[in-house]
């Protein structure tokens, strides 16, 4: 249970079965036609049909004794006969004549060797593209289908795919080799010949915390990766994941190792990773950059809120002479004794010094901070001079009036004249509030005043490159998003497919269309069941008011069963848990290579991987777990934490480590208890705060939390089991996380439903879904002045009219640019565009970019639609806050389970990643571990007659921790036999008493 095959498309037999999953093992009456005539005995008729039912679903034929009796079963019932095989039959020759029938009869060619070189062609194709075994053999299973073959068994593709990358990686390093030439083999054997004074190390180190200090520095750093960037023209037409390969594998090795490898490989890894660091530097002194100017920013407005708070005494003073100014005009006399009242009252200190004090406030009207950057930004000139020097920005629409600025900024910084002529375009980019500080008009000329320009200049890079209308040549986060695009020929190719799976039009106007008339008609019935909605009604400001929801009540039985399985659960220490969940799932074996390729060097290797992931994933980290763990082996072998640091070190990525929890997901995925919970079709998606290394570029200061850090964002599956979890900074909206969320869940557990919190709801992420075929239904808290947007100009409502704004949604908008957004989530889909970099795209407030408000406005129509739902529907709104509350009972169990402490240890963005999946990877084993045990336990609880019932189930949760043992001294010992070994038993037990829902019953 829980190989390597769970880790591609392979096909295997499932351990146990509901309704809907024996539905497709129903033979046809000419199968059973067919059947009879190849057979004269009822047992060989029967093989012949299991054979015949299991070929179909795995395309290969699994041994007889393999297929699940309860498969065996319903086909024998469905056929009217006894269930009973031939004793002998896998040994017969019948078996072999049988087979191949099979074939013949389904169209089905034997594996041989035409089949094994369509099989070596395809994945050396993909070899060249894809570096991930998995993958490999996926395109391996995908071709051998295709050409109707039957499929060998799952360690030839492996063998297969094993040799074919090794191959292809080979000659990729001799390419490397070759074309960064003697002078970069030179420059790659000085820096390793130097490894040892610490060279090598500051290749790999991570970005400082952003001051401009540290700015400075990482400028100089950059221009060192810049210098020995020798492989740039090589890399440029090489795969994004090969590169990354290449430099994942040397990021492992010290100067020492890398000096062992045969010269092709080491330039290999180490111009890869001079590369790939290069690339990082440049989004790191980007973000440092970004970092600094908002600190201005905030420091500016900041400063003017305190300036107004102090002038509050002069602003009263001045209204009440303005009072006494008004009065005296009113007042009798002549003109000329009017004017001397009205001088006395307005200027009592004397003209001047009354019109200075005016001056002083109305230069700060409108919270107009812009006069307040200069003098925060000025005593950092050089450092951001020199960054914008080295960004080499360039736009993405054609406008040159930014690079045209920073020409204009660079060529006159040393000037010492206050006002200087603006260039061509100057006055037009500025907005209003700048255009008050910077604009000065002499004697009919405009002019620029050059100080305040140059610090409108600061703030507005950091507004193009967030809205995506600048990027920065060479970096991976701060590229042009549209070279990571589908070409129109992919996009045509490909984008009916993708409708059909995500169930959408890909044509403008029928997708307008289709989504205009469903959103009339959740208005319209909205509006016609408004008066008998009695947990809804508007306040006097047009708002809804939704009465307080009630959550299901389980019955007084729930508690009573909560208590005893409770009782029944054996107390476990942790590590014994994670121990016995190997003997069920063999987890550790993705990581037993090397990264870099060999077979381990580890002594007792299983027991040391399960020792590290315990250290990591409970946060103890290597020290702090040599102490707790006094004796590793059985054999009272000392563990020390040199053996954690070389296994995290050399056998652990966070991608094996999502690949694992992927299979232990789907593991979980097949037991019938998780049913009960949720039918895996909806999920929720919450982030907590975590303290994190004040030298962390990605941590940040978070105003609802109060504390610096980082975000724990989770996404949590409706049966209680996390699928994605990753650290974002403070500053991500949440919402933007849900497509990498999407993208990465590589389990069978595929939701189409996602809840989330407040932070779930902002319109581009209503947008990016609709799109992606999801629905997204986040808790709603409040209105807060929210509008909908009318289907249509006319459209007008009896009594829900208030909660609508005058405007209608604009469906050229949304029917114009469908294709461009649409290119861009198939470009997701297929792997091209980053999360990273289409977060940066959508998460922006840049006029100009189109995709962005297109998306916004179709987010918009699909969130009128879902909030008149949610106002209308109690039903809605009792799932949402249920499945939302699981997120966060998911927090607190994870926070029980990682003991060793709250805060971050490291600071590398890629050794926070691995962190996060050290945790995830524990979360997951132990909701395993737990639901078998449960499942163990109501299965004796049914046979000794103690009735629950299925809604009773369905209050039960996996996330308990009551009989988990934390603390203390602990040892690996695999010799110890977990309580529960039969697992086609166990599922057989259970089922024997209780029968799962299907997904059409509801729970």
């Amino acid at each position: 249970m829980g190989t390597a095959s769970d880790l591609t498309a392979y096909p295997r037999l499932k351990t146990s079965y509901t309704a809907d999953d024996l539905a497709p093992f129903t033979p046809q009456d000419h199968e059973i036609e067919l059947a009879e005539q190849v057979a004269r005995l009822v047992p060989q008729q029967l093989a012949f049909v299991v054979l015949l039912k299991s070929f179909q679903r795995l395309s290969y034929f699994p041994g007889i004794r393999e297929v699940p009796h309860k498969v065996v079963e319903f086909i024998a019932r469905s056929m009217g006969v006894p269930p009973l095989l031939p004793p002998d039959y896998e040994k017969s020759r019948t078996l072999y004549r049988h087979s191949q029938i099979i074939r013949e009869h389904l169209g089905y060619q034997r594996y041989d060797k035409a089949a094994r070189k369509l099989m070596r062609t395809a994945m050396y194709r993909e070899a060249w593209i894809k570096d991930d075994i998995p993958d490999l053999i996926n395109i391996a299973l995908a071709e051998l289908n295709s050409h109707h073959y039957e499929l060998p068994v799952f360690d030839t593709i492996n063998r297969l795919a094993q040799r074919i990358r090794t191959a292809v990686n080979r000659e990729l390093g001799r390419r490397v080799m070759d074309g960064i030439g003697r002078v970069g083999q030179v420059l790659i054997d000085d820096l390793l010949q130097r490894g040892e004074t610490g060279w090598w190390q500051r290749l790999k180190d991570p970005a400082p915390k952003a001051t401009v200090r540290n700015l400075a520095e990482h400028l100089e750093y950059r221009a060192w990766l810049d210098a020995i960037n020798v492989g740039l023209s090589v890399f440029q037409t090489m795969p994004i994941a090969k590169i990354q390969h290449f430099a994942l594998m040397a990021r492992q090795c010290d100067a020492a190792r890398m000096r062992e490898f045969i010269p092709s490989r080491r330039y290999a890894m180490a111009a890869a990773l001079i590369h790939i660091r290069a690339a990082e530097a440049k989004d790191e002194s980007t973000d440092m950059y970004i970092r600094q100017a908002k600190r201005v920013e905030s420091d500016a407005d900041a400063e003017l809120k305190q300036l107004r708070a102090d002038k509050r005494e002069l602003e009263d003073a001045l209204q009440l002479r303005y009072l006494e100014v008004l009065e005296a005009l009113k007042g009798q006399g002549t003109p000329e004794e009017k004017l001397t009242r009205v001088l006395q009252a307005a200027a009592p200190t004397g003209l001047d010094a009354t019109i200075a004090e005016v001056e002083s406030l109305t230069a700060y009207a409108g919270n107009n901070y812009t006069s307040f950057i200069w003098d925060r930004y000025k005593t950092n000139r050089p450092a951001f001079h020199k960054l914008l020097r080295e960004m080499r920005l360039t736009s993405v629409d054609g406008d040159k009036r930014l690079e045209g600025a920073i020409q204009y900024v660079l060529e006159n910084h040393s000037k010492r004249a206050e006002l200087i002529p603006p260039f061509p375009g100057a006055v037009e980019m500025l907005p209003a509030n700048w255009r008050k500080t910077v604009v000065r008009r002499v004697d009919g000329n405009i002019l620029l005043n050059r100080r305040h320009f140059e610090a409108f200049l600061f703030t507005h890079v950091v507004t193009e490159l967030k809205a995506g209308n600048a990027v920065v040549p060479g970096s991976l986060r701060y590229a042009d998003f549209r070279d990571q695009l589908v070409t129109p020929e992919e996009y045509a190719a490909n984008i009916e497919q993708y409708g059909r799976e995500a169930e959408i039009s890909v044509d403008p106007a029928e997708f307008c269309r289709n989504l205009r008339e469903w959103l009339r008609g959740v208005a319209k019935t909205t509006d016609d069941a408004f008066p008998e909605n009695s947990d809804v009604y508007l306040n006097s400001a047009g708002e809804p008011v939704v009465r307080r929801i009630k959550a299901r009540i389980p019955s007084e039985n729930v508690a009573v069963l909560r208590k005893l399985i409770a009782n029944r659960m054996t107390r476990v220490d942790l590590l014994d848990l994670l121990s016995q969940t190997h003997h069920w799932v063999p987890w550790t074996r993705p990581l037993l290579p090397t990264i870099l390729g060999h077979q381990h060097k580890l002594e007792r290797p299983i027991e040391v991987l399960i020792a590290t992931v315990f250290a990591n994933g409970c946060r103890l980290g290597p020290t702090h777990a040599a102490h707790a763990i006094s004796e590793l082996f059985s054999d009272d072998e000392v563990f020390t934490r040199k053996q954690v640091g070389h296994a995290d070190k050399y056998h652990v990525t966070a991608q094996r480590l999502q690949e694992i929890n992927a299979m232990i997901v789907n593991i979980f995925n097949e037991y019938p208890l998780p049913k009960y919970w949720g039918t895996g079709e909806s999920a929720s998606v919450d982030g907590t705060m975590r303290d994190a290394p004040e030298n962390s570029l990605q941590s940040e200061y978070h105003h609802r939390y109060h504390q610096a850090g980082l975000i724990q964002y989770r996404m949590v599956s409706d049966k209680y089991i996390v699928l994605f979890s990753h650290f974002i900074p403070c500053s991500v909206w949440e919402a933007m996380e849900l497509i990498r969320a999407l993208m990465e869940n590589q389990s069978n557990i595929q939701p189409r439903i996602i809840h989330g919190d407040t932070q779930a709801q902002t319109a581009t992420a209503f947008g990016l879904c609709k799109l992606w075929g999801i629905d997204l239904m986040p808790r709603i808290r409040n209105w807060k002045g929210l509008k909908l947007l009318r289907p249509d100009a006319d459209s007008r409502y009896q009594h829900i009219d208030k909660l609508f704004a005058d405007q209608p949604v604009n469906w050229d908008l949304i029917e114009t640019h469908l294709p461009d957004m649409l290119r861009v989530v198939l470009s997701i889909r297929m792997g091209r565009l980053s999360p990273d970099l289409l977060k940066r795209i959508l998460t922006t407030y840049g006029a100009k970019n189109h995709l962005n408000q297109a998306l916004s406005e179709l987010g918009r129509a699909v969130r009128n639609g879902y909030l008149l739902t949610w106002l209308s529907s109690r039903e809605l709104r009792q799932e949402v806050h249920s499945e939302t509350n699981k997120s966060e009972t998911t927090h607190a169990f994870y926070d029980f389970l990682a003991f060793g402490g709250e805060k971050i240890k490291q600071a590398d963005r890629e050794e926070q990643d691995k962190a996060d999946k050290y945790e995830e990877l524990v979360g997951n084993l132990v909701t395993l571990y737990n639901t078998v045990q449960m499942t163990a336990i109501l299965d004796e609880m049914a046979q000794e007659g103690i009735p629950y019932s299925d809604d009773d189930l369905t209050f039960l949760s996996p996330l308990i921790t009551e009989h988990i043992n934390r603390f203390g001294k602990y040892r690996v010992d695999l010799a110890k036999q977990p309580k529960v070994m039969d697992l086609n038993a166990l599922h057989t037990g259970f089922l024997r008493h209780r029968q799962p829902p299907t997904e059409e019953q509801p729970n």
